[in-house]
């Protein structure tokens, strides 16, 4: 399989294998493709599996595939040929409506007519959890479930498992109807053939003639029962792939680049982003992480904040949402979780009375994300409103304070304030895996989350004449040179010529870990201290430059050297060049992009493109989670990895500089 990227901002794929997938995503619900047509797994954003299908077409009793595929935004197109009958499928999605629609068009040639039989399987089985995933839950999150999920056997047994409707029913000559916690419609432009139904399988089947030289499509579609039905949304299948060929558009007019590679990373990454964003029940709304951390359905403080950025230039009224419901999950003393569950689950749930909508609680860098996020929404959209809105609470039983966002604000630097338990400055983290490295337990300073912490404080300076007045700011900014006073005191290695990345009194970390970057990112640096760990990065993060790792040039380390304590790791991070202990995390490429365009230093162009030709030589066709060569990949289509989007569209002059330099 080759990918090539087009100038429109899609990709070409020649070849597309079974295993080649795309995602899609709308409002409302996740889809993944595979290059057989199939739709491998759908999954509403409410927090339910809905199923699958897969196609077998053949044309006078020989198998058809595709040989060439177009990936771009919520269109998935595939073409072929088979017995000289031209194919074209496209599965696709508009932008707000839970449905699923699949076209299917051949054409006969001019001197033979063909018998064509096309066959769909749909499979509403919930799908297994991935290898390993069991043991990943057990060592990450039960030990940090709150204390009353303990007792709360039923609610939270309920959610280990993925929902999916109990069987299939026929309905009518065209139609099927799923039935359970789940509910959806399929409908078919045409009558079955045929049509078989055993439990939670149905085959349906459609055989035609087609005369030499004519054409015909198959139209299917499936919809989430309620508000409508599979057969309605037929009828307006024009009108939705016109909305997703406008988005297409829409994704390829945002930049003026002409470079096919850096114009789909571009596309790819916006509509990452974008697809992240969801609408749930009960009026809540915000950023989930990607479809493989969107079920149960929640939004995140950390993967919020990247996903954001490329949104805050394109589309701030999603950025807008996102932060009005994630303050919701902002305890009353400031204490923010990792994500904050959607409202509608607590009911279904029946959760107690005094359940909290954490997931993950206790995050020690989303309160920093909170207030870095709001600074970069307000001072980029001047939509000070915001700050007086009240947020709609997710369980209004818990009687927490009401409290707008602006007050919500000051809660959260406050409690980062009350992090510095000594008044050295320095926020002491507990010895807990809970920030973004979720698989190492870090402590007691971390130069990455002490950056984030002096960054949230000078942020909050910025806003403090609409929060508490101007006179208010010197307070926080004499916090900021306090708290970056210690950081260079106690965790900078001047022999090393970096931030270490942790240490405690009876150990030291000292490698080079990728997050500690923030520190340039946010300027908090003289630039002598921020050349010194460039030239560091370079040397050791660089895949291209480190000769002492042993898999060429895969992209940017997330940390290096590995490891040195084993007791700090588990799961996935406790494997050399795994996850958080040197995987390539595209998101981290975004932000030392930026930081190295800002000094038109020519290895930004490198930083911000490796990635994505890997993962494109890979077959990955959509922004990957995390990657390095001796593992398997995350998850596909995350939104926080469209930060290289990001700093693509924020410095796309620079870039242009550096390209007509090369």
């Amino acid at each position: 399989m080759q990918v090539f990227p087009q100038s429109d901002g899609s990709l070409k794929i020649l070849q597309p294998q079974q295993t080649a997938g795309f995602d899609l995503g709308n409002r409302s619900l996740f889809v993944k493709t595979n290059g057989s047509g199939d739709a491998n797994q759908i999954y509403f954003a409410h927090g339910a599996h809905a199923g699958c299908w897969k196609l077998e077409i053949s044309i006078n009793g020989t198998r058809a595939e595709f040989s060439e595929a177009r990936a771009i935004g919520r269109l998935w197109q595939l073409f072929g040929e088979c017995a000289g009958t031209s194919l074209a499928a496209e599965v696709f999605l508009e932008e707000k409506k839970p449905v699923v629609y699949e076209t299917l068009t051949l054409t006969a040639p001019a001197g033979q007519d063909v018998a064509v039989n096309v066959r769909l399987l749909l499979d509403i089985t919930a799908p297994p959890p991935p290898k390993g995933k069991w043991q990943n839950f057990a060592a990450t999150y039960l030990p940090r479930l709150p204390w009353h999920a303990w007792l709360w056997g039923f609610g939270w047994g309920r959610w280990l498992q993925t929902p999916a409707p109990r069987r299939i029913l026929r309905r009518g000559t065209s139609e099927l109807a799923a039935a359970g916690r789940v509910a959806w419609t399929f409908a078919a432009d045409q009558a079955f053939s045929a049509c078989t139904i055993w439990g939670k399988q149905a085959e349906v089947e459609f055989v035609f003639s087609l005369p030499a030289g004519q054409s015909r499509s198959l139209q299917v579609a499936l919809a989430e029962a309620g508000s409508t039905t599979a057969a309605v949304e037929l009828k307006r299948l024009p009108a939705a792939r016109q909305d997703a060929e406008e988005y297409a558009a829409w994704l390829n007019r945002q930049i003026d680049i002409h470079d096919p590679l850096l114009r789909s990373l571009y596309v790819a990454g916006l509509n990452a982003a974008k697809a992240m964003y969801k609408e749930f029940p009960s009026g809540h709304a915000g950023l989930v992480a990607g479809p493989d951390y969107a079920f149960p359905p929640r939004i995140y403080f950390r993967d919020g904040y990247w996903t954001a950025q490329a949104l805050i230039d394109t589309a701030p009224e999603l950025v807008r949402n996102h932060l009005l419901h994630l303050s919701a999950g902002v305890h009353p003393n400031g204490e923010c979780p990792s994500g904050v569950f959607a409202a509608h689950l607590l009911k279904e749930w029946r959760a107690p009375a005094n359940c909290n909508a954490d997931w993950l609680a206790d995050h020690f860098d989303s309160p920093s994300f909170y207030i870095l996020l709001l600074n970069d929404y307000l001072t980029t959209t001047h939509d000070w409103a915001l700050l007086d809105e009240v947020p709609q609470e997710i369980n209004p039983r818990l009687r927490w304070p009401k409290q707008t966002i602006g007050q919500r604000a000051a809660t959260v630097i406050r409690y980062l304030i009350s992090l510095d338990k000594d008044g050295d400055g320095l926020i002491e983290k507990p010895y807990k895996a809970n920030d973004w490295a979720d698989n190492i337990d870090r402590s007691i300073w971390v130069g990455y989350d002490q950056a984030l912490y002096i960054a949230a404080l000078k942020a909050y300076a910025g806003l403090c004449p609409r929060l508490e007045g101007a006179d208010a700011s010197d307070r926080y900014l004499k916090l900021a040179d306090q708290a970056l006073a210690g950081m260079r005191r106690e965790l900078w290695d001047e022999k090393l010529g970096y931030f270490v990345n942790y240490r405690r009194p009876e150990f030291t970390e000292k490698n080079l870990s990728v997050d500690t970057l923030v520190a340039l990112y946010y300027h908090l640096l003289n630039e002598n201290e921020t050349q010194r760990i460039l030239q560091a990065a370079d040397r050791l993060l660089r895949a291209s430059q480190n000769t002492e790792q042993p898999y060429g040039d895969y992209g940017l380390l997330c940390a290096y050297p590995i490891y040195s304590n084993p007791e700090d790791l588990f799961d996935k991070s406790a494997s050399p060049f795994c996850y958080h202990n040197g995987a390539d995390w595209p998101y981290w490429n975004g932000m030392l992009a930026d930081v190295l365009l800002e000094r038109h230093d020519p290895a930004a162009l490198d930083v911000l493109t490796r990635w994505w030709v890997y993962g494109l030589e890979q077959g990955w066709l959509t922004p990957v989670e995390y990657y390095s060569p001796a593992y398997p990949v995350g998850g596909m289509l995350q939104g926080w990895s469209s930060m290289p989007a990001a700093t693509l569209w924020r410095k796309l002059s620079l870039v242009k500089e550096l390209i007509h330099e090369k």
